[in-house]
């Protein structure tokens, strides 16, 4: 064991210690940002419950870990012709989809414009 490697360590116990990858930015700016990343790990914990427990009462029970993999493998590919933009339905994704429907979203069809995906998620989209 390497004592001195130990005891040079110690000296740090009880503290944190943030890495930054902009060494421009000064102490306040990085405080500022570890708490907002806090807010926002927060706010996905609350949220993760949250769809849980509308989930199970509409009787579909799934883990936090199950929902977050089922929303994450749910895979739209954008492809654009003529200048138009598109997406496809990458993977059928039944668990995803039956989360969307409990949620309200209505099920996106396979292939559709960029327009018609803005109008089916209902999204305020400015160009």
């Amino acid at each position: 064991m390497n004592e001195k490697l130990i005891e040079e360590s110690s000296k740090y116990d009880g503290y944190y210690r943030i890495q930054r990858s902009d060494p421009e930015m000064d102490e306040q700016d990085v405080f500022q940002a570890y708490r907002l990343l806090v807010m926002i790990k927060d706010c996905f914990r609350t949220m993760k419950s949250t769809l849980k427990t509308i989930l199970r009462k509409k009787g579909m029970e799934a883990s936090t870990d199950r929902i977050v993999d089922a929303i994450g493998k749910a895979v739209l590919c954008a492809f654009e012709v003529d200048g138009r933009q598109y997406f496809l339905k990458c993977r059928n994704n039944e668990t995803a989809e039956n989360i969307f429907s409990v949620i309200g979203v209505k099920k996106l069809p396979s292939f559709m414009t960029s327009e018609a995906l803005i109008r089916q998620l209902q999204l305020n989209v400015v160009v």
